[in-house]
């Protein structure tokens, strides 16, 4: 709301009131006086009002300036302050989307791990949303799941993050070839050979690897691009890729 003169008196005179006071005495609230305070602001004239509330109402934006921006050091009141600024901020947007047309997409997340806001996400309509699935190839939420991994972790747990999930991925990928060519042989095979697959799977259980998706034939292990990874591994499970035993007349031409 903006600054009333009203309001920058009746500060002004709630502070005089509590100036008086001895420390140890309970502070007075504007609720408890403010009958009393108004009974003398109505009895001023209008020119009365603007000369008594000059400087009062510099002092009073400055205090709301500076409140608005003070850091929090309880978690709690930062979780009421970011919810009720982010229900009023979205409102907004939604009004401003339904008068203009326009697009928006609000991502907040918080920056200490001692806070207690989830991740929010504002999308104004559908599209921006499809936006980020065609865009970023994920959902909105998330990405700001991500972010705010980002933002309490900074670079360092990103990275690690990273390196968690990409070893993770390569020896998923690896298990799941090892599984495949079992199926394919029949028999347990200890391990995948990457060098010399003809010689030791081929040549001794008739077996060929069909449609192989990345131009270098290597171990997942040896992959440096995690989108490389996924992408072999998205073709054993979707079938693009997969070993198949020979036929005995394919066999004995090979």
């Amino acid at each position: 709301r903006k600054p009333t003169r009203w309001n920058a008196f009746l500060r002004s005179e709630v502070k005089a009131m509590n100036a008086g006071r001895e420390p140890d005495e309970r502070r007075i609230k504007a609720t408890e006086v403010g009958r009393e305070i108004a009974e003398r602001w109505n009895a001023m004239s209008q020119q009365e009002k603007i000369d008594v509330t000059k400087d009062l109402m510099e002092d009073l934006e400055e205090h709301r300036n500076n409140k608005s921006l003070t850091s929090h050091n309880v978690p709690i009141s930062a979780f009421h302050d970011i919810r009720a600024t982010l229900d009023s901020v979205t409102q907004t947007l939604a009004n401003l989307s339904a008068r203009t047309g326009c697009h928006t997409a609000l991502i907040t997340v918080r920056g200490d791990l001692d806070h207690y806001n989830r991740p929010y996400v504002y999308l104004s309509d559908d599209r921006v949303g499809d936006f980020f699935q065609l865009a970023l190839k994920e959902a909105p939420s998330n990405f700001a799941t991500r972010l705010e991994g980002y933002c309490t972790s900074g670079v360092t747990g990103v990275i690690s993050n990273y390196k968690k999930s990409f070893l993770q991925l390569k020896s998923k990928t690896s298990a799941l070839i090892l599984d495949k060519l079992r199926d394919a042989t029949q028999v347990p095979v200890s391990r995948m050979y990457y060098v010399n697959f003809d010689e030791n799977i081929t040549a001794q259980h008739g077996v060929v690897l069909e449609n192989w998706p990345l131009k270098k034939f290597a171990s997942p292990g040896d992959i440096g691009s995690m989108v490389e990874v996924k992408t072999v591994y998205n073709a054993f499970m979707s079938g693009a890729t997969k070993f198949r035993k020979l036929t005995a007349a394919e066999w004995q031409e090979w």
